[in-house]
C-alpha cells in the first residue's frame, strides 16, 4: 500500500534498513540517506506519540515510559534472526523493483511478499531460538534471558524504535505497574543485523541475476 501511494513520490523505502541496502547497491545517493533516516524515525516516533493519544494514556496523565537502557545489547543468535529476515526481505525486493516491465502494482505486491516472506523466516528462526532456551533454570523472572523477551522480528530499526520487549508483567501475567520500564528493541543487534542483512540481501541479488548496479 505505501509503494502505491508513495513510491512515485520517494521511493517509499519507509524502513532504513532498505534504504541502506539501496545504497549498498548504488542504486541510492549518498547525501540522500540521512535524510531519508531522519524522516523514517521521526515517523515512528510519532507514532508512539499517537498511538498514545488514541489510547488515552496522556490524557489520563500517563506517559509512555520508552527505556532506550539495552541499546548496546548484542545477542548473537538475535542479531542472526533480523540479518536474515532482513536478507530475504531485500533480495525480493530488489528483485522486485529491478522489473522495469511489471506494472507498478505488480511491483508493490512483490515489495509486500518479500516482506511477508522475511518475517516468516525471521519468527521462523526466532522460534527456534527461544525454543533451545533452558526455562528451568531461570529462578525468576530476573533470569530470563534477554532473547527470551524478544517479542517479533523487526526487520526495520525505526519499527524496533518503537517497539518494546516483554516486561516482567507480561511474562509473568501480571497486572503491569505504571512505573515498570519498557525497553525499546533499538539495540546493537537489531540496529546491525538489519544493516548487514539489507546490504547482503540486496547485493546478493545483484549477484544473482547479474543486474548492472547503476540500473
Amino acid at each position: 500500500m505505501l509503494v502505491l501511494a508513495i513510491g512515485a513520490v520517494s521511493g517509499s523505502h519507509v524502513n532504513p534498513a532498505v534504504t541502506f541496502g539501496l545504497w549498498a547497491m548504488r542504486r541510492l545517493k549518498s547525501i540522500l540517506v540521512p535524510f531519508y533516516w531522519g524522516a523514517q524515525f521521526l515517523g515512528a516516533m510519532l507514532a508512539v506519540i499517537v498511538i498514545n493519544a488514541v489510547t488515552g494514556d496522556w490524557l489520563k496523565g500517563g506517559t509512555y515510559n520508552l527505556n532506550f537502557d539495552h541499546i548496546w545489547t548484542m545477542d548473537w543468535s538475535i542479531f542472526g534472526v533480523e540479518l536474515v529476515a532482513t536478507a530475504v526481505f531485500m533480495f525480493g525486493l530488489a528483485a522486485a523493483t529491478s522489473r522495469r516491465e511489471l506494472s507498478v502494482g505488480a511491483r508493490a505486491f512483490g515489495v509486500g511478499l518479500s516482506l511477508m516472506a522475511g518475517l516468516l523466516v525471521g519468527s521462523s528462526l526466532l522460534a527456534n531460538v527461544q525454543a533451545s532456551y533452558d526455562t528451568s533454570k531461570w529462578a525468576s523472572v530476573k533470569d530470563v534471558q534477554h532473547g527470551y523477551r524478544v517479542k517479533s522480528v523487526a526487520a526495520n530499526p525505526a519499527v524496533a524504535l518503537a517497539s518494546v520487549e516483554a516486561t516482567d508483567s507480561s511474562l509473568t501475567g501480571q497486572r503491569a505497574d505504571k512505573t515498570e520500564k519498557q525497553y525499546s528493541r533499538f539495540t546493537s543487534e537489531v540496529v546491525l543485523g538489519t544493516l548487514l542483512g539489507a546490504a547482503l540481501g540486496g547485493n546478493l541479488y545483484l549477484l544473482v541475476a547479474g543486474a548492472r548496479r547503476n540500473d
